[in-house]
């Protein structure tokens, strides 16, 4: 094509050149008053306005030319390409870009796109290609008909990743299709070193190495297997698990059995069971405002949480009476003395008895003779009492204790420290628990669904009453293949 553009140029030069000549010439003779010269100067007047006419025509061809095969041109300079964009949608596709956006190679990255990827779209506008690439997922069933289509999205060289996303978020939006698009706008060698010892995207492997350089606790091998949306939300919110749970919403689950379902009440797809009912599934969204979940308060760009008690003192002898906050010391002083107070009884096994005098050396109904005197051991007694020389008697019982009871001198004094439960913190004679996370964006539901306590957008006005079916009644148990999966939930883990 360059040398097509060279030769018309070339000619419509030389004609401009040819037709000057005869224009000059043809002026000339005009001059002239010769009647000799009238014929010969319509001549060169025809011959000038058909080299006028050629030399118009060709310079026309020539722009055409170049404005048409210009982008073509481009494409076929070996060192026109200037970066790559890959989209790892689960398959993972590399596209190789031009300074105009144009794509000079469609490249599949694993063995998923080959339904996706078309080489023979080389020199197709990006755009083109992205709505391409919509359309085959569609029709391999590849978009999720419930939920958010993840993408990861990188680029190398000179191309704007954010550019590339716009393009991707318009093209699927045209479609009604929502997607959960996490852009990466570097990548380095430690990434292109992961994503090839792992088999997985250089976006995706840059993306973790991302997660773990802010927070090293969360293991590789749990970020290796979670899903996008997942890596999302160890990346922006700090929730994570542990290495063989999986996320889902709030907490994290392991499967720990599996049983056959039971015949019981159930919800017809695309709705969920909420207070005996079944109300039809949305989704949210989250917008760019922070908010905090559960017990939290947003304060200072933060979700903060905090607990607090009274800390409990440290006692060398004696123990802790939180009341006083003193150390309750007892020091033993002898052993009590037992005695009846009423001068008129006597004891007799720990009980005092009154007594009556003796009629003849005995006495009368069931009255019996005890130390001289006549006493009642059924009906007519009290409990004895105990008295110290020295100190008190500490804690009296009914149960008289072996040996009866001790005497003890009583004090008080300062506990010589404070101590917490763990994970909270000393501050002075208080024990304080504060945590601390990243906010989370606000979540939302789209118009005319409710969010819920439970995190679920349902549109309480669309519902339908429970029907047959089968059913997993153990806590924690899904269905998944007419099977139910037994799991174990724990609360999950956010970084600070």
């Amino acid at each position: 094509m360059k040398i097509l553009k060279i030769i018309l140029f070339s000619l419509a030069i030389l004609l401009l050149i040819a037709t000057l000549v005869v224009y000059l010439i043809t002026r000339k003779k005009l001059k002239s008053e010769n009647e000799i010269l009238k014929e010969e100067i319509e001549k060169y007047v025809k011959i000038y306005t058909i080299l006028t006419i050629v030399t118009g025509v060709l310079s026309l061809a020539a722009i055409i030319v170049n404005v048409i095969f210009k982008d073509r041109e481009i494409i076929e300079k070996p060192n026109s390409i200037i970066g790559t964009a890959i989209l790892d949608i689960n398959p993972t596709i590399e596209l190789k870009l031009d300074e105009y956006y144009v794509v000079n190679e469609m490249v599949a990255l694993n063995e998923d796109p080959k339904e996706i990827v078309d080489p023979s779209l080389k020199g197709r506008e990006l755009d083109e290609i992205i709505d391409f690439i919509r359309d085959r997922l569609a029709e391999e069933e590849l978009i999720p008909y419930d939920d958010d289509l993840p993408i990861f999205l990188c680029t190398t060289g000179d191309i704007n990743v954010f550019k590339i996303e716009e393009k991707v978020h318009g093209s699927f939006s045209n479609r009604d299709i929502r997607t959960l698009i996490t852009s990466i706008d570097k990548i380095n060698d430690k990434d292109i070193n992961l994503a090839k010892e792992k088999n997985i995207s250089v976006c995706k492997a840059a993306y973790i190495n991302s997660i773990i350089e802010e927070n090293n606790a969360i293991e590789l091998d749990y970020l290796l297997e979670s899903s996008v949306r997942n890596l999302h939300e160890a990346k922006e919110i700090g929730r994570y698990c542990d290495k063989g749970y999986f996320l889902d919403g709030d907490s994290c689950f392991k499967e720990i059995g599996r049983e056959e379902p039971k015949a019981g009440k159930v919800c017809t797809e695309g709705y969920s069971e909420y207070n005996g009912k079944c109300y039809r599934d949305g989704h949210f969204s989250e917008t760019e405002k922070e908010t905090c979940y559960g017990d939290y308060t947003l304060k200072d760009g933060k979700c903060v949480r905090s607990e607090s008690y009274k800390a409990e003192g440290v006692c060398e002898e004696g123990e802790y009476d939180s009341s006083s906050d003193k150390c309750h010391v007892k020091t033993y002083a002898g052993d009590a003395t037992e005695y009846c107070m009423d001068s008129g009884r006597t004891l007799y096994e720990h009980k005092c008895l009154a007594t009556k005098p003796t009629i003849n050396g005995g006495c009368l109904g069931k009255d019996v003779v005890y130390k001289g005197k006549c006493v009642n051991k059924i009906n007519d007694m009290v409990n004895s009492d105990w008295k110290c020389k020295k100190g008190k008697v500490i804690d009296p019982r009914d149960n008289i204790p072996e040996g009866g009871y001790k005497c003890y001198l009583e004090s008080y004094v300062k506990p010589t420290s404070y101590k917490c439960n763990d994970e909270f913190t000393l501050n002075g004679k208080t024990c304080l628990y504060y945590e601390e996370r990243r906010a989370e964006k606000e979540r939302v539901c789209e118009t005319g669904y409710t969010l819920t306590k439970d995190g679920r957008c349902l549109n309480l006005k669309d519902f339908k009453e429970m029907s047959d079916g089968l059913v997993c009644d153990r806590p924690n148990a899904r269905m998944k293949d007419d099977v139910c999966i037994i799991y174990e939930r724990v609360d999950a883990k956010y970084s600070k």
